[in-house]
């Protein structure tokens, strides 16, 4: 068997997805964060801090699916990662046998 040939790039490709699993999760939980977050209707007075709570609630409300959006958009990046890994993985294991065959 021949160990002239040997590639290790495809750690890359799995410390890319940790990194992306983790930028998701972050995004996730910060949509979540601007969504429960409301205002105090107590600092502008009773209707005008009514009127600036319900604003507020729906400007993070708003954050929060755009927040959730962006998370989806990240595990569907995550996802074609890991089918390229795959794609990638059988093309090296197919190159590696094509070599090892021709052993002198």
């Amino acid at each position: 068997m021949s160990d002239g040939y040997n590639i290790e790039t495809i750690d890359a490709f799995k410390t890319f997805g940790d990194k992306l699993n983790d930028l998701s999760d972050n995004v996730r939980d910060t949509g979540s964060l601007m969504g429960d977050m409301v205002a105090d209707p107590g600092l502008y007075g009773i209707l005008f801090g009514q009127i600036i709570g319900v604003a507020a609630s729906v400007y993070c409300a708003g954050s929060r699916e755009a927040f959730e959006n962006f998370g989806e958009a990240i595990e569907r990046h995550k996802e074609k990662l890991d089918k390229a890994m795959k794609d990638y993985q059988g093309q090296e294991d197919h190159a590696t046998e094509s070599i090892s065959r021709f052993q002198l």
